[in-house]
């Protein structure tokens, strides 16, 4: 099973750093199952450090792809993304960059998936993200 973790991010490397703190122990779990496509929006100026750390972290440099777009806007980046993405995994989750992915919920996530019938192509998670009982 192949999964695409799809970010945006427009002006806010911070929060796209602290997102990438969770996700890359995520990819290097896996190994390749899981890869994080990134889609900054606006002036990529600010990112670059961060992308030079990302490769620094992870010796596969196609778990972590990006591109950036001139103010396309969040919802055109997005179905470019999945557009682009939709014939190369399994699944896709959207994750933008000011969430809070909780690791272990994931997991459970995705082993969940692997049992579901093939006639489902999408579930909403809304836990998976946000840490509320």
């Amino acid at each position: 099973m192949k999964i695409v973790i799809i970010t945006s991010s427009f002006e806010r490397p911070l929060l796209l750093e602290r997102l990438a703190k969770i996700v890359v122990p995520i990819l290097l779990r896996f190994n390749g199952k899981v890869k994080w496509r990134i889609f900054i929006d606006g002036d990529d100026e600010g990112y670059k450090s961060l992308f030079q750390k990302l490769n620094n972290q992870i010796s596969k440099s196609e778990l972590v792809q990006w591109s950036a777009h001139k103010n396309v806007g969040k919802f055109k980046t997005l179905v470019k993304g999945l557009n682009e993405q939709k014939n190369n995994c399994d699944w896709m989750v959207n994750i933008d960059d000011d969430d809070l992915l909780i690791d272990y919920k994931f997991y459970s996530i995705l082993d969940k998936i692997k049992n579901l019938d093939t006639d489902i192509k999408a579930v909403i998670c809304p836990r998976l993200i946000l840490n509320l009982p």
